[in-house]
């Protein structure tokens, strides 16, 4: 019995399409002349053109072809995805540098002139961007705050935001985050300098992850106390980067966070900053850390924090980390603890005093 390509339900095509777009949006344009179904089908499927990411593969895709070929894919997306909440990401580092510009993150020939892809997303008067729900910037060392300063105005119903590398003017970004609907922040290596004006103001985000290499100052710590709802943080740092470029006597200001109930620390997070916090309210811990295990662990001012924490989560590469949690242990009512592998195969359970339910990779192992 022959079954025809035509005669696949909308429901399973939906799916197909999915598949489709790994690459980009714009790879719907193929599947679009397969037959009159899979045409009306790719067309009415909203969610299908909801993502708009112009990028690397943006750029490799539309580079070699008239300029009038990525407006009109713009455009189409726009259109198509009607009413469904759109994603936008935007990764600058691909736009062709100004004259006398070095930029070494990508090089010339990789990039295309974006200013005119960038600027169809605000057509309508801004229409398409108040449907914007998730949008990730990525700035390269040369580029200025382009898009936020222009278009924030329009961004009032964003949920999510990740910024890399921003570097210019914090009243745009002041705004963005003081959108009502706005639950989560990512900072990656940006200038702290011109963020700090704009973070936590006024903003209600649940979640703040972020990710730097350069030293804390007071007012950089200061911007965390405005984030008055956080509920989770997140503090990344590079393990290349040296850990002690505060120096012995740096001081910083007591922060407080009321609210926060989950913070994670990957890499060696810097003993002065762990410090100043004050997390009464927190509720689970989370440290990863491929070097200085041990110092970022023993750090860690568990005293001046909730000692009701119920849940601890390791993932350390250093030996000798049993006696820093046998002192977070005592001074806490811990109730669970994760542990890699490699970690209980130094120590093993053993060490976990009794009553506390140890997991590893989601299987909870009999304690002792």
């Amino acid at each position: 019995m022959g079954f025809h390509i035509s005669e696949l339900p909308p429901e399973i095509l939906c799916e197909v399409i999915g598949h489709l777009v790994i690459n980009g949006t714009w790879e719907l344009g193929h599947a679009l002349f397969v037959c009159r179904q899979w045409h009306s089908t790719i067309i009415s499927n909203q969610k299908s053109w909801s993502t708009i990411e112009i990028g690397e593969t943006y750029v490799q895709h539309f580079q070699s072809r008239p300029k009038s070929h990525a407006l009109r894919f713009l455009m189409a997306a726009l259109t198509y995805s009607g009413t469904s909440p759109l994603q936008i990401a935007i990764d600058w580092r691909y736009n062709l540098p100004f004259r006398g510009e070095h930029d070494s993150d990508v090089p010339s020939s990789h990039r295309m002139s974006l200013g005119s892809d960038v600027t169809i997303l605000a057509v309508e008067n801004g229409r398409h961007l108040r449907r914007c729900r998730t949008l990730n910037i990525v700035y390269g060392t040369t580029t200025s705050s382009a898009f936020l300063m222009e278009y924030a105005i329009h961004l009032i119903n964003l949920e999510y935001i990740s910024i890399s590398g921003f570097n210019g003017n914090s009243s745009a970004l002041a705004r963005i985050l003081r959108s009502p609907h706005l639950r989560a922040v990512t900072i990656i290596r940006s200038d702290w300098n011109s963020l700090n004006g704009a973070l936590g103001r006024g903003s209600r985000a649940a979640r703040l992850s972020i990710e730097r290499n350069e030293s804390w100052k007071p007012r950089h710590v200061e911007c965390l106390a405005a984030f008055t709802f956080l509920h989770t943080l997140t503090i990344s740092r590079n393990v290349r980067e040296d850990v002690w470029s505060l120096g012995s006597d740096t001081t910083l200001p007591r922060v407080p966070l009321w609210n926060l109930s989950v913070l994670r620390l990957k890499g060696p997070v810097h003993r002065f900053l762990l410090d100043s916090l004050y997390v009464p309210s927190l509720m689970s811990l989370y440290v990863a850390d491929d070097n200085w295990a041990r110092n970022s662990l023993g750090y860690i001012p568990i005293t001046a924090w909730n000692p009701n924490i119920r849940h601890l989560h390791l993932d350390l590469a250093e030996d000798g980390w049993s006696s820093d949690v046998l002192r977070i242990i005592k001074k806490t009512e811990l109730r669970t603890i994760t542990l890699t592998r490699s970690m209980l195969e130094d120590y093993g359970v053993q060490c976990i005093p009794s009553g506390i339910a140890v997991l590893t990779q989601g299987i909870i192992l009999p304690s002792t």
